[in-house]
């Protein structure tokens, strides 16, 4: 016994099912009277049930009506795997209508079609024309044959999808996410074509909201696909903000170096670029980069993130300053190439110099800070790691009577790091400049 048809998937809703029987007259009021019912068997999942609501409408139905009525019980009858019965439909709609191509096609496929040419090979009953001519195929004019076959399973294949997605929330409304997950999962591999980039990005976020990175990731990847179909591609700010989600679904599948291209490509696109909504990308890209590059999975950026809030906690809530240092230098010591390095040694220059006033202990750390690409680490805010060092570099060495070292860190800031501002958001350069000018060191 033949499978059941392409359509008839594990938990979808049966492509030609979701057809409506286009007719008049007598087979439109039927089709009204048993569409609602029909639908409602199969998406409680009795596709079972749907036959003898067909089997009415082939009975009751004719000419037009009824050779799509039978076309889609022949259908049915493949799903359940019935083939003899849906042989036996298919002819019912030839016999009702000779250039159905649709009961054709699906007759030739399980190989019913040859008796019923070799029968009709001579004149129809009227005398005038053979039944069917050398092969489904010829049934329509050659111009015509592919685009009517792709139009049919377009039409059924949209249908499709909007009953799965709208199936898809359903479930998750309803908080049975184990089907809402299966459900989306089919959406994504097998219907994405037939549905919008917002359609896409709304499953995408439903999916990492339930934990399903992968499945999310994939969702996003066919998200950013429909996004550049004509004909109204997105603009530069929607594809930014969906491959920016696509990176954060990589980093929680674990997919690090998928992630850090995807982050790479909104770094390129400069300072400026900004989703939909206005929030800037620029930073944000940038910070999740460097957590890529310098960490291997998701759980270590989970886990350096935790020490960071253990060690903020430490420091500016309990106020204990010794263990605060200790947590930052875990930070260094366990993830000393993620973005989170640089900015440890800041907080031990400031526990140095502010709690302990150890000005040597605060330039070590600083001079720490500004060696190999920890000056680069940077904030959710901007503040960068580096140009933090420097201008405390010079507060440190002034306080300690070195004029020169000073009037060198300041320089080297306004060199280095020209537009750099602290949590404040107040400019570096600016602040530097106005030491300088106190120390006689302004160019």
């Amino acid at each position: 016994m033949k499978g059941p048809p392409a359509w008839a998937l594990p938990g979808a809703v049966a492509l030609g099912l979701l057809m409506a029987i286009p007719a008049s007259g007598q087979g439109a009021s039927l089709g009204r009277q048993l569409a609602e019912a029909r639908l409602r068997a199969i998406a409680d999942g009795d596709v079972a049930g749907a036959v003898p609501l067909y089997q009415a409408m082939v009975d009751q139905a004719s000419g037009s009506a009824l050779a799509e009525a039978a076309s889609e019980l022949g259908e049915l009858l493949e799903a359940l795997g019935r083939d003899p019965d849906a042989q036996e439909a298919y002819r019912t709609a030839l016999a009702a209508d000779p250039l159905n191509a649709r009961a054709a096609g699906r007759l030739a496929r399980l190989g019913g079609l040859g008796p019923l040419l070799s029968a009709g090979a001579g004149t129809s009953s009227a005398g005038t024309a053979p039944l069917l001519p050398q092969g489904w195929e010829a049934l329509l004019p050659p111009a015509e044959r592919l685009g009517f076959r792709a139009q049919v399973d377009r039409y059924a294949r949209q249908h499709a999808a909007r009953a799965l997605l709208a199936a898809g929330k359903r479930q998750w409304a309803q908080r049975d996410r184990d089907r809402a997950v299966a459900t989306f999962g089919l959406v994504v591999s097998q219907f994405a074509a037939e549905l919008s980039a917002h359609d896409l990005q709304e499953v995408a976020e439903t999916l990492m909201a339930g934990g399903q990175a992968a499945l999310a990731s994939g969702a996003f990847e066919k998200a950013i696909a429909a996004s550049i179909r004509p004909p109204r591609p997105a603009s530069q700010s929607q594809l930014a903000w969906l491959r920016f989600r696509l990176g954060e679904a990589y980093m929680q599948a674990g997919s690090m170096a998928e992630a850090r291209a995807a982050f790479r490509e909104i770094m390129d696109l400069g300072p400026g670029i900004r989703a939909p909504g206005g929030r800037a990308l620029a930073i944000p890209a940038e910070i999740h980069y460097r957590e890529t590059r310098g960490l291997a999975s998701w759980q270590d950026l989970q886990a350096v993130q935790a020490l960071w809030r253990q060690a903020q906690d430490a420091q500016y809530v309990k106020h204990q300053p010794d263990e605060a240092a200790n947590l930052y230098r875990r930070i260094g010591t366990e993830y000393p190439d993620s973005n989170y390095d640089g900015r440890s040694l800041v907080q031990l220059a400031t526990i140095f110099w502010f709690e302990n006033q150890d000005a040597r202990g605060a330039l070590d750390a600083i001079d720490l800070v500004l060696q190999n690409d920890r000056k680069d680490d940077l904030w959710p805010d901007g503040m960068r790691a580096g140009a933090w060092a420097l201008f405390h570099q010079g507060r440190v060495r002034e306080a300690g009577g070195d004029r020169a070292g000073a009037r060198t860190s300041y320089k080297q800031l306004l060199d280095d790091w020209p537009e750099a501002a602290d949590h404040d958001g107040k400019p570096f350069a600016a602040r530097a400049i106005q030491r300088l000018s106190l120390l006689g060191g302004l160019p």
